[in-house]
C-alpha cells in the first residue's frame, strides 16, 4: 500500500465524499474517476458512510452510524474531521476532467487569503453578470438566492453553524442558502478548477451517465439501480428545464416575487 504524502499547503483541508450505505453501489465508478483524474490529490479524502467498510488505498472511511437523516449524519461525520476547512464532493458526481494541482492550491490559497466561510466550485452556474468577480474569485451577492451548494469549500466551523439536524440536501441547498445569504466569505470560481458530470438523479442513474461509464469499459448494474428511461426521464428533462428558466430570471426580481407571494399567501 502508497502512504500519501500531505503537501502542508493543504495541511489544514480534508476531502469529504459525502454519501450513505443506500449509495454504496456507486462507490466503485466515483473512486475509477477520482483516480483517473485527481490521483495525485494532494489531500486526505474522506468517504462518508453509515456502516459499510470501502476498501481503497488513498480513501479512508469516516462512519456516521445508522442513517437519521442527512444533516444529522453530516454533522456526525464532521466530528471526527480535525482539519479547519473542507472541500465537499458527492458520490454520484464523477470527475470528467483532470484536476491541475497548480491550479487547485492557486485556488484554494486565494480563499484563505479572503478569509472564505463557502465556495462554489460547479462549473455549470451562471452568476449574475454584475458579480464582482477578482482574481477569479467572485462575491456571491448578499441576499442571492442558492447562495449555498454542497459542493465546495466550506470552512467547517461555519459549516456546522448552518446545518440543521432534520434537512436533506436539497433543504439545506434552499434554506441553508436563506441562512447564509447575508454572511460574509460567499464566492464563486468563474473559471473552477473543478469539472464532474452528475450521475444520479432520484435514484436512478442519468443515460448520460451511463454512457459515459461505458466508454470508459465500466458496466452499470441495473440489477443495483436503474436508468432513466421513458417517463422518468422525461419528467426530470422537464424539471431541468423549468428550473433552468428560474435561473434565467434576474434573482433580485426573482426574490421581490417571492416576498409578494409570501405575503399574499401566508399569513404570520
Amino acid at each position: 500500500m502508497t502512504t500519501k504524502k500531505i503537501n502542508n499547503n493543504f495541511d489544514d483541508l480534508s476531502i469529504l465524499i459525502l454519501s450513505c450505505d443506500k449509495y454504496s453501489d456507486l462507490w466503485p465508478y466515483f473512486a475509477f474517476f477520482f483516480d483517473k483524474y485527481w490521483l495525485d490529490c494532494p489531500c486526505p479524502i474522506y468517504l462518508f458512510s453509515n456502516e459499510k467498510d470501502f476498501k481503497h488505498q488513498n480513501i479512508k472511511n469516516i462512519k456516521t452510524g445508522k442513517f437519521i437523516d442527512w444533516s444529522t449524519n453530516l454533522l456526525k461525520g464532521l466530528e471526527q474531521v480535525k482539519t479547519k476547512n473542507v472541500l465537499i464532493l458527492l458520490e454520484d458526481e464523477l470527475l470528467d476532467k483532470t484536476i491541475n494541482n497548480k491550479e487547485f492550491q492557486k485556488t484554494y490559497v486565494n480563499l484563505k487569503n479572503n478569509c472564505f466561510n463557502h465556495c462554489q466550485i460547479k462549473s455549470n452556474v451562471d452568476y449574475p453578470r454584475d458579480s464582482i468577480i477578482k482574481n477569479n474569485l467572485g462575491i456571491i451577492n448578499k441576499g442571492m438566492p442558492y447562495s449555498a451548494n454542497v459542493i465546495g469549500f466550506w470552512n467547517k466551523d461555519f459549516l456546522e453553524k448552518t446545518l440543521i439536524a432534520g434537512e436533506s440536501p436539497w433543504n439545506f441547498e434552499i434554506m441553508g442558502s436563506y441562512r447564509v445569504s447575508y454572511s460574509d466569505g460567499i464566492y464563486f470560481l468563474p473559471d473552477s478548477f473543478y469539472h464532474a458530470i452528475n450521475g444520479v438523479g432520484k435514484g436512478e442513474w442519468f443515460s448520460e451517465a451511463v454512457t459515459f461509464c461505458e466508454k470508459h469499459g465500466l458496466i452499470i448494474d441495473e440489477t443495483k439501480r436503474k436508468i432513466k428511461r421513458g417517463n422518468s426521464q422525461l419528467k426530470q428533462s422537464f424539471q431541468d428545464t423549468v428550473f433552468s428558466l428560474v435561473r434565467s430570471i434576474n434573482w433580485r426580481k426573482r426574490v421581490r416575487l417571492m416576498n409578494t407571494l409570501r405575503k399574499l399567501f401566508v399569513s404570520y
